[in-house]
C-alpha cells in the first residue's frame, strides 16, 4: 500500500496526503493458483500501475467536470 500511495502522490502531486493506509496488512496470499480460471477465461488483461493511475485519475476528473461525482462523504 505504501508503495501505492507513493506512486499515486508522484504522478499526482495534487493527491498528496489525501490517502492514508492504517493497521494491519490483510492477510491474501499473493500466489493462488489460477490456472483453472485462466483457462475458462483466458488470460487477464494486465495494465501498469502508471497507467491504471493516470485512466482512474481521468475519469474522476470527468465525472466531476460533468456534475456527476458526490464527493460529501470524502470529507473528514
Amino acid at each position: 500500500m505504501e508503495e501505492f500511495i507513493n506512486r499515486l502522490e508522484q504522478l499526482l502531486p495534487q493527491a498528496h496526503g489525501l490517502i492514508k493506509a492504517r493497521g494491519k496488512q490483510l492477510p491474501i496470499a499473493p500466489d493462488l493458483d489460477d490456472s483453472s480460471l485462466k483457462h475458462d477465461l483466458g488470460e487477464d488483461p494486465r495494465t501498469p500501475l502508471e497507467e491504471g493511475v493516470r485512466e482512474t485519475a481521468s475519469i474522476f476528473e470527468g465525472l466531476e467536470r460533468e456534475g456527476r461525482l458526490e464527493t460529501k462523504d470524502l470529507e473528514s
